[in-house]
């Protein structure tokens, strides 16, 4: 899992979103970072194996001009800075973020992905997130040899059906029908300024929109006191400061949107075993349980909903730190 957020507005859109971003790093993420942002039709891109300060050390901010743009914090695992989020593709027509895991599709979308993958490898499309080794062994292997990021093949799959002539949204739609993953992800289009497109397959999606413009994320950690709006499962659509546009995204996704009870005295119990504990720790060991398993229910939202109104009743306290061992940026909850 990850965190993300996204803006488009009247302000710059990269003070913004690395201030918003560091409000919600650690909580599922941490370790990989990664920043977009569009103006005057050129996507600028950068991103790396690091948390936010490397970040900083790294990139200057002014290199991001533009008041539309991605903010992405990943979690562990193999890789180097080309598996970090955002994904620019090839053409610099599109960039996306992404976070969430394949859930009940496990081993379904190795196939879609592999598909179009090597479809869009044969048609000449640049895969930078391409390695021969994958130590975890998770990602889609193309023609035999070659480990591909699955957000990376989604947003060049994207950016496929956008050359052969559909609109953003439905290339949006398109992709996220045909490659099946639980999964939320934001896409900004090179020559569509000012809007946000997304897909949302069971995970937590929320925006907030005031007079300056629309900001994404998949918590309202990132823009606190702000009145929220949750984006349905199952949905795809188009957010901008004027307007916002959502559908049903496919038929193949049926969600059991049924919250169990309980969800707050799980959520303290588990930490009055492991605390402090991390959210990850907390929805696996405890939150989990609560949810029928093999079908698509709302634990990643239950998740950030019970996390957020037990800080908001003060209930439990987060702190953020660094693993120094591993460099990764962790927010670990106490009982309060």
């Amino acid at each position: 899992m990850c965190t993300w957020c996204a803006y488009t507005g009247k302000n710059p859109a990269a003070p913004l979103l690395r201030e918003r971003g560091k409000m919600i790093e650690g909580l599922w993420s941490g370790v990989f970072t990664g920043m977009a942002t569009l103006d005057n039709g050129k996507i600028y891109s950068g991103k790396m194996r690091g948390t936010s300060v490397d970040w900083d050390k790294r990139f200057d901010i002014n290199d991001f001009p533009g008041t539309t743009g991605l903010w992405h914090s990943r979690t562990g695992g193999f890789g180097d800075d080309d598996r970090a989020h955002p994904f620019v593709t090839s053409d610099g027509e599109v960039a996306l973020i992404s976070q969430g895991f394949p859930g009940v599709f496990a081993g379904e979308p190795q196939k879609a992905y592999i598909r179009y993958g090597e479809m869009l490898m044969e048609q000449n499309w640049k895969f930078p997130s391409a390695k021969t080794e994958d130590p975890s062994g998770k990602y889609p292997r193309l023609f035999g040899k070659w480990n591909v990021h699955m957000s990376e093949i989604t947003a060049t799959t994207v950016a496929y059906f956008y050359s052969q002539g559909m609109d953003p949204l439905s290339a949006v739609q398109k992709t996220f029908s045909e490659l099946p993953e639980e999964a939320a992800s934001v896409i900004i289009f090179r020559q569509h300024p000012g809007k946000l497109f997304y897909a949302n397959t069971n995970q937590s999606v929320v925006a907030a929109r005031d007079a300056d413009g629309i900001m994404m994320s998949v918590t309202s950690l990132a823009f606190p006191g702000r009145r929220m709006q949750q984006l349905p499962v199952n949905s795809c659509g188009m957010l901008s400061p004027d307007e916002i546009i959502i559908r049903k995204l496919s038929d193949r996704y049926v969600v059991d949107e049924t919250i169990p009870d309980g969800l707050e005295e799980t959520f303290l119990n588990t930490l009055a075993e492991i605390q402090p504990a991390g959210l990850a720790n907390i929805c696996d060991k405890g939150l989990k349980a609560k949810f029928a398993k093999g079908v698509m229910q709302c634990c990643a939202i239950s998740t950030y909903r019970t996390m957020e109104n037990l800080l908001k009743e003060k209930k439990i306290i987060a702190e953020t730190g660094i693993n120094t061992e591993f460099n990764w940026r962790n927010t670990k909850f106490t009982k309060a």
